[in-house]
């Protein structure tokens, strides 16, 4: 099945909680989707710490049985999430001094999502979030809600 499109792990979290967005994830997992390998290490350690009752293995089971991949993150990768991540903390200083309204910092599973994004020119899902004012060079980014 063709990859369609990164999931960040907020989707992925908001779908195996059934959180708001998590039929809209589903339909994006149908049609072929990752999720990187650092996004899949934050969505088991939150559906952990929300409570999700199914052990971290068989969490991947489940997101194996729906025909979700997990992305590797390369040394080209790297680079753009060190990118993206500096972009973020610059657009939080000037928040900070009051010149902007933004959003916060990416987080770095953020940032791998849509570095993982660029590479296999492919749009990243992701909840909205500071990358709405950064610099994304092309990036393709779908909220799922």
């Amino acid at each position: 099945m063709p990859v369609v499109a990164v999931l960040d792990a907020s989707a992925v979290t908001a779908f195996l909680l059934r959180e708001k967005g998590s039929d809209a994830v589903r339909r994006i997992i149908d049609a072929g989707a990752v999720v990187t390998a650092t996004g899949l290490g934050e969505t088991l350690a939150t559906c952990r710490r929300r409570g999700h009752p199914r052990t971290r293995d068989q969490l991947v089971q489940d997101l194996d049985a729906y025909g979700l991949g997990v992305e590797p993150v390369t040394a080209e990768d790297g680079v753009e999430i060190a990118f993206l991540l500096d972009q973020s903390d610059r657009m939080r200083e000037t928040v900070e001094a009051g010149q902007n309204s933004g959003r916060g910092s990416l987080s770095l599973g953020d940032a791998a999502c849509l570095a993982v994004a660029k590479r296999l020119e492919l749009p990243a899902v992701m909840s909205d979030g500071t990358w709405e004012v950064i610099d994304l060079g092309g990036i393709k980014v779908l909220p799922f809600r």
